[in-house]
């Protein structure tokens, strides 16, 4: 089986970006229970989305789904073809 290199950063970066967001609202005690603005959501909430985003993001490397970056890069080449 070959190994492939891909730059994680770059590619799944709107994805890992979110993750990071999640963990430091969580870190600097951005929680309802905390805080009592409902804007920042319960403890379990924010757990139960951080969970859900890093599977997710799993889920893209694993099986190679189209990322984010990909999907920008298709609307940019599109655009590309029909300006010219």
């Amino acid at each position: 089986m070959s190994k492939i290199q891909i730059d994680l950063d770059k590619f799944y970066s709107k994805e890992i970006n979110n993750i990071m967001n999640m963990l430091n609202h969580l870190e600097n005690g951005r929680i309802y229970e905390k805080t009592d603005n409902r804007r920042d959501g319960y403890l379990a909430t924010n757990i139960t989305e951080l969970r859900h985003e890093i599977s997710y993001l799993l889920e893209e490397i694993k099986f190679g789904k189209t990322t984010s970056y990909d999907e920008m890069q298709s609307i940019f080449k599109l655009k590309k073809e029909i300006e010219s």
